[in-house]
């Protein structure tokens, strides 16, 4: 990424996540003040970049009091590391938490939220959304297409292409030190990308366009985070921004995508 940019530096938003273990050790992962702050250096670094624009919490840390994790957050941006404070993966309870306690504190609101959400995984309707709204903060989805089961490419009962990421769940679900729960879900996700599928050829899109379009549909939502192997992938999710679903044929997909579910 930081080889992408050079040059280009003005012309892009950067941003990336802290959280995730990057070694073995208790101190080598979460959202201590001192995680953090080593983290942005090292993504600074790597990126060959001054600043990030949005810099995110990439999951709550139980472990740490959120307090610490946003006083953090908050020396980033006044030392110009940072532009924005971000969140994710968190719980209509966890963002209200973190703005109130941010706004207590005199300390940098996060802005964002990315939530997993996707035809196939719709709970952040319940309170994530709404919350977000509530608090106009922008909402961004992760996963839109389910990891790829939304772009029709897995065949009911079929083995998964090679090199995708069904491979790789086939893969773990053989080995027992590092089982998968997410094989187990495979067939009834498959069935409910399979009718959305035939829903979209039947319009003359493809599964990804329509399953993007369906989420670029919802006024709660301020846009996706596609991911894409190929320059073909990501010119056929692009061309979602063509597509506009009106609210019956919303309901329509929806349906389908669950009536497919339950007949697996």
């Amino acid at each position: 990424v930081g080889e992408a940019i050079r040059g280009h530096r003005a012309e892009v938003i950067v941003a990336t996540k802290v959280c995730e273990p990057v070694g073995p050790g208790p101190n080598q992962r979460g959202l201590s003040r001192r995680f953090i702050l080593e983290q942005v250096e090292s993504s600074l670094r790597r990126l060959g970049t001054e600043y990030i624009d949005v810099y995110y919490a990439h999951h709550p840390d139980a472990r740490t009091p959120i307090d610490e994790s946003l006083r953090a957050f908050d020396d980033l941006v006044r030392q110009g590391k940072v532009r924005y404070v971000g969140i994710s993966n968190f719980a209509g309870w966890q963002i209200v938490e973190a703005l109130w306690r941010a706004e207590r504190g005199g300390l940098t609101d996060p802005v964002v939220m990315q939530a997993n959400y996707n035809l196939l995984s719709r709970a952040c309707e319940l309170e994530q959304l709404p919350a977000l709204a509530a608090f106009d903060l922008a909402a961004y989805a992760f996963a839109p297409l389910a990891g790829g089961v939304l772009t029709g490419k897995y065949q009911p009962g079929g083995p998964p292409p090679p090199g995708s990421r069904g491979e790789f769940w086939a893969e773990r679900e053989q080995n027992p030190k590092r089982p998968s729960s997410v094989p187990v879900r495979t067939a009834r996700f498959v069935a409910g990308a399979a009718a959305l599928a035939a829903w979209a050829r039947s319009r003359g899109n493809t599964a990804s366009q329509v399953a993007l379009a369906w989420l670029l549909g919802n006024p709660l939502l301020t846009g996706v985070i596609s991911g894409a192997s190929s320059l073909a992938q990501l010119e056929d999710s692009v061309r979602a921004v063509e597509i506009t679903l009106d609210g019956a044929e919303r309901d329509e997909v929806a349906a389908l995508v669950s009536a497919g579910e339950r007949q697996a």
